[in-house]
């Protein structure tokens, strides 16, 4: 007659047997050994992944690069790509531009500094109130387009409100700035 065999009766025989026990014990230990060795591997993935799409994106961020410089005859001429140095001061002389609309303007630095070494620009967000001064924001806009730098307008959003005799005003700006670095 053939018994059931059950999990306890197992057990028994098993904790008799020196071999089973110590068998017992090592395959418990392969099985850890293959579940941390399967994480590791999943994670070495991941990272070699991120790796590759950020390589990627610095090789599409050139080519954009270089496209920009090929369209515009001028732009290479007399544009240049700024150095790391100037990602501060370009700050400064955005505000020399953007403070004559509004002295409250907002202006910080949207990039971080991880970003800047390998995709090679820095992002400028500025919110401003335009009011009535709307053609010194447009001078201002002039002269951004033509500094010494490769920048370029990467967002752009007007705020105007109608006025009763269809003058508008507008009411305020949010602009985003791409500096390209060497």
């Amino acid at each position: 007659m053939i018994e059931k065999i059950t999990i306890s009766k197992i057990w028994k025989i098993i904790l008799k047997r020196k071999s089973l026990r110590v068998f017992g014990f090592l395959s418990v230990i392969f099985i850890l050994l293959t579940i941390a060795s399967v994480v590791a591997d999943n994670s070495y993935k991941n990272k070699n992944i991120a790796n590759r799409n950020e390589i990627q994106q610095t090789k599409d961020t050139l080519m954009n690069l270089q496209l920009l410089a090929a369209k515009d005859d001028e732009l290479s001429q007399f544009k240049e790509f700024a150095e790391y140095e100037e990602v501060i001061p370009f700050i400064t002389y955005l505000e020399s531009l953007f403070t004559m609309v509004d002295p409250k303007a907002e202006l910080t630095i949207r990039s971080q500094e991880k970003q800047i070494f390998i995709d090679h620009f820095a992002d400028y967000k500025i919110i401003l109130k335009i009011g009535a001064k709307k053609d010194l924001f447009f001078m201002a806009l002039d002269e951004l387009y033509n500094s010494r730098y490769i920048n370029k307008l990467i967002n752009f959003t007007m705020n105007y409100k109608p006025d009763e005799d269809n003058a508008s005003q507008f009411t305020n700006a949010e602009i985003t700035i791409r500096l390209y670095l060497k």
